[in-house]
């Protein structure tokens, strides 16, 4: 359900490229790749792959935290075992 809803909200956001793709429209289909006119800022990319960082490994350290804590190990002792293994 969520890829339709994401469908909807861009075909909402480029209205014109909708009628296109469908032939309702005088412009021709264009499926073509290009990049921005006007590239975002290196402050919103940082912060961007910060989040990203941030909220998908947070919660694999939180998973080791606890499992590390339940065995009795500490976590650096923990990591530094399997960097041996390698």
């Amino acid at each position: 359900m969520m890829p339709l809803v994401g469908l909807g909200l861009a075909s909402l956001l480029r209205e014109r490229e909708l009628h296109a793709l469908f032939g309702r429209s005088c412009r021709p289909r264009d499926f073509s790749l290009r990049p921005k006119d006007e590239p975002p800022p290196r402050s919103y990319r940082a912060a961007l792959f910060t989040a990203i960082a941030l909220f998908g490994g947070l919660p694999y350290f939180e998973e080791l935290w606890r499992s590390a804590h339940a065995v009795g190990v500490s976590v650096v002792a923990l990591a530094r075992d399997s960097v041996g293994r390698e």
